[in-house]
């Protein structure tokens, strides 16, 4: 079944053994993306398997490619820093934050969360839940949210963060749409990819464990909040300890991956970073010679940009 890819567009069929990756529509050798990827790195075992898929990946720049490797890379690293930081696991009831830097209040359906506080910037409170991590505790969803809210802020420039995320909720699974997380069933499953073990025989004295969330570590491990960094076949042994008495159906990982917009994300990290581009672009021109924009900002500089991302940008801002 056709599905949306992460970046850019996938399309059903086989079309020979290499090159499925495409760039602005062109075939690219995998030797011209991974030199910054050294073997046995996340990035590298992405390129290998879109390489080698069934699938055609096209994006529209080679920057959006490496842009995605780069967010997949910092989602695994941030998924093993919670790990190592010392939260603990808990109900939406007996949830706690640092005080310091979030209200703890509840949402419309009286489940409790964590309300960013006025004057405090999103990523010294996201950071906190990393460093002061014994201050915290809270469920298995709102731990893939923090994931990605700290990979995000480790990939693109600590202001452009700021300015996405200054109304930072943590309930569950609630996130910012600026995330533009999705979830669906796909041909190709990378490292870096949220996925669920679900427990269909749940003990209903324990519905906390009827599933569990995880990021995909991408060496044949996942970390789920609650349960750690296991195997797959460990992480179903734990979830089936949890089951109801006579249960016959033992817990499973399901065949779908959720991932967050990494396209919108890049051309924030591209073109909105930095240099402000609305505030110090002073013009640009099509270099047909090259095939690329050239944008011209008032300090004299220069940026060079593929011309179709170079549209995405316009037509965002």
């Amino acid at each position: 079944m056709d599905s949306p890819s992460i970046d850019g567009t996938k399309e059903s069929g086989k079309v020979g053994r290499f090159t499925m990756i495409k760039i602005a529509g062109t075939s690219v050798s995998p030797s011209s993306i991974n030199g910054q990827w050294p073997s046995g790195s996340s990035g590298r075992n992405i390129i290998d398997i879109m390489a080698t898929s069934e699938v055609v990946y096209d994006y529209d720049s080679l920057d959006l490619l490496q842009f995605e490797l780069k967010l997949r890379t910092n989602i695994i690293a941030a998924s093993k820093d919670l790990a190592q930081s010392g939260v603990e696991f808990a109900g939406f009831s007996d949830s706690r934050c640092n005080s310091d830097y979030w209200y703890f209040k509840a949402n419309e359906f009286g489940l409790k969360g964590f309300q960013l506080k006025h004057g405090v910037k999103p990523s010294t409170a996201i950071t906190d839940i990393i460093t002061k991590g014994s201050k915290y505790a809270f469920e298995c969803a709102t731990a893939m949210v923090i994931v990605y809210y700290r990979a995000v802020l480790e990939t693109l420039p600590e202001e452009t963060f700021n300015k996405l995320f200054a109304g930072i909720y943590l309930n569950g699974w609630n996130r910012d749409e600026d995330l533009g997380f999705t979830s669906d069933k796909r041909v190709d499953y990378f490292p870096g990819d949220y996925r669920y073990f679900k427990n269909p025989d749940v003990n209903p004295r324990t519905p906390e464990w009827q599933g569990e969330n995880v990021i995909d570590l991408g060496d044949g491990t996942y970390y789920g909040h609650g349960i750690g960094i296991q195997t797959a076949d460990q992480m179903i042994a734990s979830l089936n300890a949890y089951r109801k008495p006579g249960a016959t159906r033992s817990a499973y990982l399901m065949d779908m991956a959720g991932y967050p917009d990494f396209k919108y994300l890049a051309m924030r990290e591209l073109y909105a970073a930095e240099r402000e581009v609305q505030d110090y672009q002073v013009g640009w021109r099509h270099d047909t010679k090259h095939g690329v924009v050239v944008l011209h900002f008032n300090d004299g500089g220069d940026l060079q940009i593929d011309p179709l991302t170079y549209a995405d940008y316009m037509s965002q801002l």
